[in-house]
């Protein structure tokens, strides 16, 4: 007999369906494969409730075709065993650390699948387990039993599994499996109903009985259980948390600790309250800090006690705290080198800790640290790399870098350049030896230091070459060449008895109109005439053939040596004439040819023949070809009339194709 409210039971199913799994979206569980299973099981059981309320519309005759009625039947048989599947897939979910063959249950309810299906194709053909009588009724046939009975063995096995986790299951989850139980035990029990009242909703019944046991006992179980195990993993995180910082506040004072003593002193000043903390302090330091509690008067009291004289206003001004938040605005630290009566040089350094909204520092540490040792290693490598270890002066570095600062602050008419080389050197070397040659130099130099060091600094810039720059008035300048004149007549050697040196001298009003460079070439002109006139005196032979060689400087306006691979040039002599009409003031070779031709010194109509060939280029090739000298002649404007004159450039000794060393020399032609 047909049950009228078959199809509306299906709907009721399908809405009560629905709602369960709306409700198990909301669920928050760290083991998400249960609740998965779970939904795809609700999933199933609202197709199959829809199907079956397809099949009540066909069985009560409100659907009138046999066809759809045997296809509502045929889908009716082949969700069942799928059915079976679903039931597999989700108590695997929650029981399968007990079931040792699972993939062989899933692989018997693919088989039934594929033997229901196999039977209901028959079916079509030959009506073996249902079919549809002429008027319109549901008819089983002799194979519907094996169609319904082949899905037991494995809720059954699955009964079974669930029992033998019942018994050896911890006690914790004694009532879910039990629930389980009751679960896996209601398809066998509505099976047998439908196969007694093949027009019931029997099959719909026990499923939506199944998923209410389910979600009224499990799921919320488990949601439960998930809660109790998120607030023990809170609670041991917190805990671990709560160690953790413990362990980091505790490490962090260790390491705070540990980083002040290597400070002199270090302290932690609150800038809005005015107070100090102290974190080290050497024992002086800590006299003084105990006696004040205001961070300002401790500062200007500490500053007081152990600060020189010489930095005090400079260290007073960097550890003012009233104005230290504005010069620490956007800066995170802040330091400056003073020097210490106690410690000698040390650093002092703010370091920001707090901010207000204005990224300006509330807190700060500050702390002192001992540079003396660096300081002092700093100062001996600076000495050491700008000093003479023969002599003890200044070297020629040193020299280079005192001619670069004078030539960016200038001088004043004080300055004093004295040029300075010893006479017959070469001879001593030659005579009694290099370390003869030796004394004579040290010597020298020590009658220079007495003399000269008072009023300057002293350059060794050459073998026996000096240079003394110096800040003098005329009366003294007088007194220096006195004393040294006088010093140096007056030394003994233990290996050469005496010896003499030549000095050039440039002084006074004459340094205001030239250049440093200038006055220096001017000094070392002066200083070879000095040396000349002794050679004369003395009736010596400087070297060789040297005083034909200064004999020889008058007949030249210039003699350069140059180096066209580098583009430099180093004056050898210039007459004063052509010094005060020249700016020799060019760093490069190229720049000083070039410019005395541009500048109208030369008549126009030499000018590009004499452009060319002073170009470095074409001067490189000319004797890169052996060739043995290079003669340019040109007009060269003197006064308001042209001379003749000739420029000669030929190899020096040490003349290389990658290393063309050459002298120039520049005559007047028409004398």
């Amino acid at each position: 007999m047909v049950i009228p409210f078959y199809s509306l039971f299906a709907v009721l199913s399908v809405i009560i369906l629905f709602l369960y799994y709306v409700n198990t979206i909301k669920l928050k569980k760290a083991d998400k494969k249960p609740i998965t299973s779970f939904r795809i099981f609700i999933i199933w059981n609202i197709i199959f409730a829809i199907q079956d309320g397809i099949w009540g519309l066909c069985d009560n005759g409100t659907i009138k075709s046999h066809f759809a009625f045997f296809i509502s039947s045929t889908l009716f048989h082949i969700s069942t065993v799928i059915s079976t599947n679903m039931w597999i897939y989700y108590v695997l979910s929650v029981i399968d650390d007990v079931i040792k063959h699972k993939k062989l249950l899933k692989w018997m309810g693919y088989f039934l699948i594929i033997i229901q299906t196999v039977l209901l194709i028959t079916n079509f053909f030959s009506p073996t387990i249902f079919y549809i009588s002429e008027e319109g009724k549901y008819v089983t046939s002799f194979l519907r039993p094996l169609a319904f009975y082949n899905q037991y063995f494995i809720y059954v096995v699955i009964a079974l599994s669930t029992i033998f986790k019942l018994i050896k299951g911890n006690q914790n989850k004694k009532l879910h499996y039990q629930i389980l139980l009751i679960f896996t035990a209601t398809p066998v029990l509505f099976g047998a109903l439908q196969m007694k009242y093949p027009d019931a909703p029997f099959y719909t019944i026990g499923y939506l009985i199944s998923c209410t046991i389910i979600y009224s006992f499990v799921v919320s179980g488990e949601q439960i259980l998930f809660l109790k195990q998120y607030i023990s993993e809170q609670e041991k995180q917190y805990k671990s948390y709560y160690n953790q910082s413990q362990k980091e506040i505790t490490e962090n004072i260790e390491i705070l600790y540990s980083m002040a003593d290597v400070y002199y002193s270090m302290h932690l000043i609150d800038l809005e309250k005015n107070t100090i903390v102290q974190y080290s302090a050497k024992n002086e330091v800590k006299e003084i800090i105990n006696n004040f509690s205001n961070a300002s008067e401790m500062m200007k009291r500490v500053i007081t006690e152990t600060i020189s004289d010489s930095c005090k206003d400079a260290i007073l001004e960097f550890t003012d705290l009233t104005t230290l938040p504005e010069r620490m605005k956007n800066i995170t630290i802040l330091d400056a080198e003073f020097i210490g009566t106690r410690i000698g040089w040390f650093v002092a350094q703010f370091i920001t800790i707090d901010k207000d909204e204005e990224n300006r520092p509330k807190r700060v540490i500050f702390t002192t640290r001992s540079i003396d040792e660096e300081k002092k290693k700093e100062q001996h490598l600076i000495y050491a790399s700008n000093t003479d270890e023969m002599t003890g002066l200044y070297n020629r570095r040193a020299y280079e870098n005192a001619i670069a600062e004078f030539n960016n602050t200038g001088f004043d008419e004080n300055l004093v350049y004295i040029s300075i080389d010893l006479n017959e050197l070469k001879i001593v070397n030659d005579t009694l030896g290099h370390e003869a040659g030796d004394e004579v130099i040290i010597g020298a130099c020590q009658c220079m230091k007495k003399c000269l060091e008072p009023y300057g600094r002293l350059y060794r810039i050459g073998g026996d070459e000096f240079a003394a720059i110096l800040s003098a008035n005329a009366l003294q300048v007088e007194m220096i060449k006195s004393d040294l004149e006088s010093t140096v007549a007056e030394w003994k050697g233990k290996i050469v008895e005496n010896l003499t040196i030549a000095c050039g001298y440039v002084y006074g009003p004459e340094t205001i109109n030239l250049t440093l460079h200038e006055i220096a070439v001017l000094a070392d002109k002066r200083m070879y005439e000095a040396k000349s006139l002794h050679y004369r005196k003395s009736g010596l032979d400087r070297r060789g053939q040297k005083d034909a060689h200064i004999a020889l400087y008058s007949l030249y306006t210039k003699i350069l040596k140059i180096n066209i691979s580098e583009d430099s040039y180093q004056i050898i002599n210039i007459n004063e004439a052509e010094l005060s009409s020249n700016n020799t003031s060019h760093e490069k070779i190229s720049e000083w040819l070039t410019t005395f031709g541009t500048s109208g010194n030369v008549h126009p109509d030499d000018l590009q023949n004499y452009l060319e060939k002073t170009k470095l280029e074409n001067i490189s090739k000319y004797f890169k070809e052996n060739k043995n000298s290079l003669c340019i002649f040109y007009r060269r404007k003197l006064k308001e009339e042209y001379k003749q004159f000739m420029m000669e450039i030929i190899p020096a000794n040490d003349y290389e194709d990658n290393n063309q060393n050459l002298f120039l020399y520049v005559k007047n032609i028409n004398g």
